[in-house]
Formats: structure tokens, C-alpha cells, sequence
């Protein structure tokens, strides 16, 4: 059951973050007066998001459609969807920067505050 809501849980976080990495990816370049060097650094980790997380995707859906799951294709999953919101993170911090340091700052707490009330959030409900 765990597993399976870990699995759950991956697939939609990759997918909802692949969907956001390809719409980024079109949108950015189509901006005006912005730093230009940040926002080809922007497109680009968009760009590299992408793979991985529609790769975590079918590796998620893959997963369920066998319901068979090992450590190997836990820690890939894990590897895959993490990488690529970490691309997608830094996309976004490159996007921010390009268009005004407020936007890193503001990113940066909001970010922050969000992933504090998270981990305490989930440290309660699976506490046993």
C-alpha cells in the first residue's frame, strides 16, 4: 500500500512538473526585456527537465501496470524525478533572476516556508 501511494504520488508530481517544464519551455523565449543570458540558462534547464520526468513517468506507469517494483527501479525512479525537479527548480530560479532579484528572493522563501510545512506534515502522519 505504501508503495504504491509512493509510486502514486511520483507520477503525479513528475507529471505535473514535465507539463510545467514544456509550457515554461515554449513561454520564456517568447518574453521581452528580460536579462537575455538568464533566460537562455532558463530554457535550457526547462528543456533538460523534460526527459527525465516524462521518463519517471513511464517508468512509474510501468511499475503499476506490472505491480512489481524493486529497489533498483525505486532508487531510478527517485533519481529521475528528482533530477528533473531539480532542473526545473533551477530553470525557475534562472527565469526570477532574469527578470528582477525580488522574484529569487521571493521564490527562495516561499519555497522554503512551503517544504518546512511539508516534511513537519508529513513527519506527523507517518509517525507511528
Amino acid at each position: 500500500m505504501r508503495k504504491e501511494y509512493f509510486h502514486g504520488f511520483l507520477d503525479w508530481i513528475a507529471g505535473g512538473a514535465g507539463a510545467a517544464s514544456l509550457a515554461l519551455f515554449l513561454f520564456v523565449p517568447t518574453l521581452s526585456n528580460i536579462d537575455i543570458g538568464h533566460q537562455n540558462y532558463a530554457t535550457h534547464f526547462f528543456l533538460a527537465a523534460i526527459p527525465f520526468l516524462v521518463f519517471s513517468c513511464a517508468l512509474s506507469r510501468v511499475i503499476s501496470s506490472k505491480n512489481k517494483s524493486t529497489d533498483k527501479t525505486d532508487n531510478i525512479l527517485v533519481f529521475l524525478v528528482g533530477l528533473g525537479g531539480l532542473l526545473l527548480i533551477t530553470g525557475l530560479w534562472f527565469l526570477c533572476k532574469a527578470m528582477g532579484n525580488q522574484l529569487v528572493g521571493t521564490l527562495g522563501i516561499t519555497f522554503g516556508i512551503s517544504f518546512i510545512l511539508y516534511q513537519q506534515a508529513t513527519e506527523s502522519i507517518l509517525k507511528p
